[in-house]
């Protein structure tokens, strides 16, 4: 797993001493505004390569030189550049002053603290002291807009790819379920907050991985029907029907996931999440045969009416990511 997946975990920032800062707070934030700038020329060269060039290729050859001793490192050096996500200035406003946003700097901040004293490499917690800036004199927008960072049409495409070859488990970071009941289409975030809640932290850490929201049904009556005898027209269309309901499932859940998350003032890039209706066709009981295991009591059929939730690296599939 690299920083294109895990774009959220390692956070680099800047820091002066507390004495300096407070003597010359305009000259760091003149720093902070140029360092602005130039982030937000140099993606304007990394999304325009062919057209920006001639400037490109020695902002490219310096660095390489800088960072690798090695000038002639460039595609090294677009690798690095492409595997982290640069903060602009509404993202630094996040990062620092949001405090409902999962990985918000005090919070990373906590949890490498809490890590230094449990390996006896600190005795105590000492977080950093914040700039506290004014954003809107930086040129933050009053609000943070998330922007898609995942091209969709080319991850529903991998995804379906992967489900066919029943190869979605590959590539995966974490996995869990959210069970539902008989004919329940709507699912209110008081009863799956917990859920919830773990589906934002894990799509704030891992920014750049794809979150699968896989709908299952169960195939009690499909089995009951091909048990008195249905034809295969009618076994097919209660195989279709259930995929409808398992994918429409899914949808009512990613739904109420992103308004949950806007309801707690978080935004999630709706783009990462793909979905994927397996009908059932993965059941919990297992397949006896070409066929789903009949359930064998209330529990087991029960567990056939679950979304799964699978977080998933795409690494290989460079055009699954919108450019930075």
């Amino acid at each position: 797993m690299s920083t294109k997946t895990a774009n959220r975990v390692i956070a680099d920032v800047y820091a002066v001493r507390a004495d300096y800062f407070n003597s010359h707070r305009s000259d760091v934030m003149n720093f902070v505004k140029a360092l602005n700038s130039a982030t937000d020329e140099v993606k304007v060269l990394f999304n325009n390569a062919n057209a920006q060039n001639a400037k490109l290729t020695p902002l490219l050859s310096y660095s390489a030189d800088l960072l690798l001793d090695s000038p002639d490192a460039i595609e090294d050096i677009k690798g690095l550049y492409a595997d982290a996500e640069h903060l602009d200035i509404n993202a630094n406003k996040q990062l620092f002053s949001d405090m409902a946003y999962p990985r918000n700097i005090t919070k990373v901040s906590n949890e490498i603290q809490t890590t230094l004293k449990r390996l006896s490499l600190t005795s105590a917690s000492t977080l950093p002291q914040l700039a506290n800036w004014d954003f809107t004199q930086l040129g933050a927008d009053i609000e943070f807009n998330n922007k898609s960072r995942f091209n969709s049409e080319r991850v529903a495409s991998v995804v379906a790819k992967k489900q066919q070859q029943n190869s979605l488990a590959d590539g995966e970071l974490f996995s869990f379920e959210v069970a539902f009941q008989p004919n329940q289409n709507s699912f209110n975030s008081s009863l799956y907050q917990t859920e919830f809640k773990r589906v934002i932290e894990l799509a704030s850490t891992y920014g750049g991985a794809v979150i699968t929201v896989e709908g299952h049904s169960d195939p009690l009556k499909y089995l009951r029907s091909k048990k008195k005898g249905e034809t295969g027209v009618v076994l097919n269309r209660i195989k279709q029907s259930n995929r409808n309901i398992s994918l429409s499932r899914a949808q009512s859940v990613k739904q109420s996931v992103l308004t949950f998350a806007t309801d707690q003032g978080i935004a999630l890039d709706a783009s990462q999440f793909a979905l994927v209706g397996h009908g059932f066709g993965n059941p919990k009981t297992g397949m006896c045969g070409n066929e789903p295991c009949a359930p064998a009591t209330e529990s087991d059929w029960r567990s056939n009416m679950r979304v799964v939730f699978r977080i998933i690296q795409l690494e290989a599939e460079s055009d699954v990511f919108q450019p930075l």
